[in-house]
């Protein structure tokens, strides 16, 4: 089974065509391969934990639902790994082959439900005294449907009997992540050459300080003592064996490249779903900005890249 990751705009254009309001028949077409993939399970579309706060940002409720429920059929639930535990994957594996006792922890990267793509635990329970009064074959059935509609309500901003999710404000980590994004190319242009490459590094590596700690903390290493002494060549070589940490490289470099390319209000977002989808999915589906940015310098992604959802259907028969 081929693991799809559509960015939000790609969700749109299906969106269109699951309600029948695409009037371009080849996106209409290809809607109806996509669709038939997922059906007999050739093809998971997941759901990240992007899609879930970008479809909860839009204020017009019937928008909202309509997308949302496009994207709840379609991807039957599936959700994909969260950025945290990507990394935390990544890094225990990449640690595996420097320190023997290093032992990578189960890893998914599609799996189901809305708490797996924020690396959380939920499971709907029904309240303790209700569940006594229940025929004990019946608990785990009810419980797996209520489940489902809480699931359904979170993506689709509508719960039982109409109740309407309110649409949060999260423009503050975008607004940081611009002002990390902006000062980039002056910052690396008082450096000298040599230490470019190993500012990139330290900004991937600085990235991931929270997961790096947990993961040492949970295999008893420590910086001090066992990532230190690899040295500025060993912990590059550490780095460089991250996909995602190697994208997220790749990125940075283009913008210091490019200092005409100016930060845009969804980078967070386009950075922390589309990085790892490049990195670990079988087909991405993104806009051409991003795509371009991808391609540049001969970069390699596992995923094969693309800009239209109309070349999904070919894309997918070459891969199966």
């Amino acid at each position: 089974m081929k693991v799809v990751y559509l960015d939000q705009n790609k969700w749109i254009d299906v969106a269109r065509a699951f309600h029948g309001k695409a009037v371009d028949t080849d996106l209409k077409a290809a809607f109806a391969d996509i669709r038939r993939f997922s059906q007999r399970e050739a093809a998971v579309f997941p759901l990240s934990w992007v899609h879930y706060l970008e479809t909860a940002k839009n204020k017009n409720h019937e928008r909202r639902k309509r997308l949302g429920t496009a994207m709840w059929e379609l991807s039957r639930g599936h959700t994909m790994a969260s950025y945290r535990a990507i990394v935390r994957f990544e890094l225990e594996s990449a640690l595996a082959k420097r320190f023997p006792g290093v032992v990578p922890r189960d890893f998914r990267l599609v799996s189901r439900g809305v708490a797996y793509a924020f690396d959380e635990r939920y499971d709907y329970r029904i309240p303790e005294e209700l569940r006594r009064r229940l025929p004990a074959g019946a608990v785990e059935g009810l419980e797996g449907e209520l489940q489902k509609v809480l699931e359904k309500a979170v993506i689709t901003g509508e719960g039982p009997g109409g109740i309407r999710m309110p649409s949060p404000n999260f423009t503050q980590p975008n607004e940081s992540f611009k002002r990390h994004l902006k000062p980039l190319p002056k910052r690396d242009s008082l450096l000298p050459p040599g230490k470019r490459e190993d500012f990139l590094h330290a900004i991937a590596l600085d990235d991931i300080t929270g997961p790096v700690n947990e993961a040492l903390d949970f295999h008893g290493l420590s910086w001090e003592r066992d990532l230190e002494p690899l040295g500025r060549e060993g912990l590059t070589a550490l780095v460089q064996d991250m996909p995602s940490r190697r994208t997220e490289i790749h990125m940075h470099r283009q913008i210091i490249k490019n200092p005409g390319l100016k930060p845009k209000d969804n980078d967070l977002e386009d950075w922390g779903g589309l990085g790892p989808a490049t990195a670990h999915c079988d087909v991405v589906v993104c806009e051409k900005h991003f795509a371009s940015l991808l391609r540049r310098d001969g970069f390699q992604t596992n995923a094969r890249v693309i800009t239209d959802v109309r070349d999904l259907p070919e894309v997918l028969e070459e891969l199966l």
